[in-house]
Order: C-alpha cells, then sequence, then structure tokens
C-alpha cells in the first residue's frame, strides 16, 4: 500500500480545519501542541508565499545591479570610440589644409597614420618621403 506523501499549499491548505473527532482521540494536551503545531505551519506557509511573491522583484534587482557595471563600460567604450573618431577627423582636416600640404610632413603624417592603424604602407609614400 503507497500513502501519499504529497501536501497542497493552495488555498485550500489553509482553510482545512482538523475534525474533531479525530482531535478528540488526543489528550488535550497533545491537543493543544499539535494546533499551535499547525498554527505555526500556518504561518510558515504564509510567510513562504510572501517571498514567492517577492522573488520576481528580488530576481529583477540582482539583474540589474549586475548589468549596470556593463551597461557604464559600454558607455565608456562608446564615448572612448566618439572621442578617437573627433580625432581622426581633426587629423585629417590638418592634414588637408593647404599650409600642410606644402610641407614636408605630409606624406610622413600619411604614413605614421597607417602604420598606428595596421594598414599597408604605399610605394607612391615611400619614393615621395625620400
Amino acid at each position: 500500500m503507497q500513502q501519499d506523501l504529497s501536501f497542497n499549499l493552495g488555498p485550500s491548505a489553509e482553510n482545512h480545519r482538523p475534525a474533531a473527532v479525530g482531535l478528540q482521540a488526543f489528550p488535550p494536551s497533545s491537543r493543544q501542541a499539535l494546533e499551535q503545531e499547525l498554527a505555526a505551519t500556518r504561518e510558515q506557509i504564509r510567510e513562504l508565499r510572501s517571498l514567492l511573491a517577492d522573488l520576481p522583484e528580488i530576481f529583477e534587482s540582482r539583474f540589474a545591479s549586475r548589468l549596470q557595471p556593463l551597461l557604464e563600460q559600454r558607455q565608456e567604450l562608446i564615448d572612448h570610440r566618439d572621442d578617437l573618431r573627433r580625432h581622426l577627423q581633426v587629423l585629417a582636416a590638418d592634414q588637408a589644409a593647404p599650409h600642410l600640404a606644402a610641407s614636408n610632413d605630409v606624406p610622413r603624417l600619411g604614413k605614421l597614420l597607417r602604420h598606428a592603424f595596421g594598414l599597408p604602407q604605399s610605394a607612391d609614400e615611400d619614393n615621395i618621403a625620400a
């Protein structure tokens, strides 16, 4: 014979009252102890349900706290990228400026930029710089 060891935590579990006939079989001191234990168990069930209701909020706040440093790092990288783009625009504008066009440094600047970004050096620049 197999016993059903499962129990239901649904709303009907709170409303279940022990049958008076069943409790009459116990002496008054045991009956009182059982009623106290039942009340404590019901209180524990209420507390667990409350915690269960709070779980989504707990996980959301934990996720947000772990995500925040990543979002900050992403923003720092975006800002750094924008700074580099502005710097490159300034360099490109300086390279296109007429006062630098007459200078011998223009081919050298192009060569330095290609070297800095790992681009292949053109043979024309080597001939001009020489």
